[in-house]
């Protein structure tokens, strides 16, 4: 199995850099809102230190596209070709297939030199987009995933199942080349529940058109997509555009209809809701980037959030500063500030951060929180109503004495020791707040110690290893997590891992604990067509203090992936 980003075992062609953060998320999001740099760094953050090869064949698709997009076009075909290597059964092949015919097309007089496949590139050669040839209907590609859970709790006795569930996972994206890239993107759930059949729902997760025009740069969306820049945490119904003057900058505008990722049956646009952000993005100007926003949220008209912030950083190749600041304006109050530093020498990065952060973010919904308005009769749950009993003031008083705050402190330090062996150390210290019914704001302390110890085709009976250990002892609960796994390959088809996790629990203020070891493993195996099966099986057995039983759970997941 290929690792990393080289296309050779002695001479890697692409340097894989460090980045600021192993959050996949975050760096999806950086690659939404055009921040391709600052994507680029936390993908290759993330096959540096990632083990999940799920994990791992994302990254390194984000990582192709950005290259493309940064118009490195030699760096995108060798990221391409290297993907098809790493991952022959990806659902991503087909599109891979196309960009590396459309990117090594044989160029005409007019076209320039043409892009180098058989080595490093010694300069950078920049090349027109050349459109796709596709099927004039456009072209459809996606996967459909069945899912089968079933869990038994074998003791106590009886044996009583506990889980009885199908899940069916649809993600489509149709293609077309007019005038520009048109893509429509749909991902959605269906779940039937046996045991419990009004808990059956389905789920429109996604259902959104993007246009982009790489000549203009402009980006255009509408419909059901993922979150925005900053405000939204989860997906939207409405419009969002982007437009990049220039290399170093970029215009983002967005305005639509929040959507909570949980609600079930609910594929109407929720009018009740309306937010718009707009945001400044800079792109590796002088080592600095980021971005600078405005937002504002409603509820039926009724203004509940209004901020402006800063997610920036200064990166060089041993350096890398981020903040964040978010103001609210209407509160005029900070919900959150954070400066990190992450310092790169030899073999070690060190990182640290501080954060002050209010949770949740002010918001006039948090009033809604108040534990008052749950024992009221009857019980006060919408804000609509909320606003025929109080005063704007006096529903943002009680929205302030609902929100927390909490000041965490973080170090750690990650080491390679070799291009085997990996460790990663971290602490944090946190002072938080919480609300108590009858005491109201109370402190509370928590500390956080983590070591995680991974390599790679280190060990004969395995080629990926992880160990990870967590001690967290706080003012009122204690919690220990052990997890380990071990992972083979046996060739492009067949993958297995082991996986085993221990947890302790206890409660000071009851002295209660709780113990959970949960042994498994999983087995993947792909045919030639793309086709994947999948078993996984867990052994839970939970034993509490309070009763001094051990409850046994056999839990089973069965997949089948049909690309198309």
């Amino acid at each position: 199995m290929m690792i990393g980003c080289s296309l050779s075992k002695n001479k890697p062609i692409l340097k894989t850099d460090r980045g600021n953060s192993v959050n996949f998320t975050e760096g999806i999001k950086a690659f939404q809102n055009g921040d391709l740099e600052r994507a680029r760094l936390i993908f290759n953050k993330i096959i540096d230190t990632k083990t999940d090869p799920s994990g791992l064949e994302e990254a390194q698709w984000y990582l192709a596209q950005i290259a493309e997009k940064q118009g490195k076009l030699n760096e995108a075909v060798q990221q391409y070709m290297l993907f098809s290597k790493n991952f022959p059964s990806s659902r991503h092949i087909p599109e891979v297939k196309e960009r590396l015919a459309a990117l090594t097309k044989a160029p005409t007089p007019s076209d320039g030199p043409s892009v180098n496949t058989q080595g490093p590139p010694t300069q950078q050669v920049l090349l027109p987009m050349r459109r796709q040839e596709t099927a004039p209907y456009g072209k459809l590609s996606g996967a459909l995933t069945t899912e089968y859970l079933y869990d038994t709790q074998t003791s106590p006795k009886p044996t009583v199942p506990v889980q009885n569930r199908l899940n069916e996972y649809l993600d489509m994206r149709w293609k077309k080349s007019m005038g520009g890239d048109l893509k429509i993107y749909f991902s959605g759930m269906y779940t039937h529940d046996f045991l419990i059949p009004d808990n059956s729902n389905y789920r429109l997760k996604k259902l959104f058109a993007d246009w982009s025009d790489p000549r203009s740069l402009i980006d255009l969306r509408i419909g059901r997509q993922p979150a925005s820049g900053n405000t939204l945490f989860s997906r939207f119904d409405g419009l969002a555009f982007g437009l990049r003057p220039f290399s170093t900058l970029g215009l983002t505008a967005s305005v639509g209809f929040p959507v909570d990722p949980f609600d079930r049956n609910k594929i109407q646009i929720q009018h009740d809701r309306l937010f718009y952000e707009t945001y400044l993005s800079v792109y590796d100007l002088y080592h600095l980037g980021g971005k600078i926003y405005y937002t504002q949220e409603f509820n039926n008209g009724f203004s509940t959030r209004n901020a402006v912030g800063l997610n920036g950083y200064w990166l060089n190749d041993s350096v890398n500063i981020s903040s964040i600041v978010d103001y609210d304006l209407g509160f005029k109050k900070i919900n959150d500030k954070l400066l990190g530093l992450e310092y790169h020498y030899s073999i070690a990065s060190y990182v640290a951060a501080v954060e002050y952060r209010r949770n949740p973010f002010l918001d006039y919904d948090t009033a809604l929180l108040a534990p008052s308005l749950a024992v009221a009769t009857p019980p006060i749950t919408s804000l609509d109503v909320l606003r025929e009993t109080m005063t704007r003031s006096d529903i943002k008083t009680l929205a302030l004495d609902n929100t927390t705050n909490s000041l965490e402190g973080r170090l750690g330090i990650t080491i390679d020791f070799t291009k085997v062996w990996h460790a990663d150390l971290r602490y944090a210290h946190a002072n938080n707040q919480s609300i108590v019914f009858n005491d109201g704001k109370v402190n509370k302390k928590g500390d956080r110690y983590s070591v995680f110890i991974s390599e790679r085709n280190g060990l004969h009976w395995s080629e990926i290893w992880t160990l990870l250990y967590l001690f967290q002892p706080s003012t009122d609960y204690q919690t220990t997590t052990v997890t380990s796994s071990f992972s083979k390959y046996w060739g492009p088809e067949t993958q297995t891992s082991l996986r085993c996790r221990w947890e302790r629990f206890e409660i000071k203020t009851s002295a209660t604990q709780s113990t959970r070891l949960i042994p498994g493993f999983t087995l993947i195996y792909t045919f030639r067509g793309g086709i994947s099966v999948g078993l996984d099986a867990d052994y839970d057995m939970d034993k509490n203090s309070t009763t001094n039983d051990t409850v046994k759970t056999v839990q089973t997941r069965t997949s089948v992936t049909i690309p198309f």
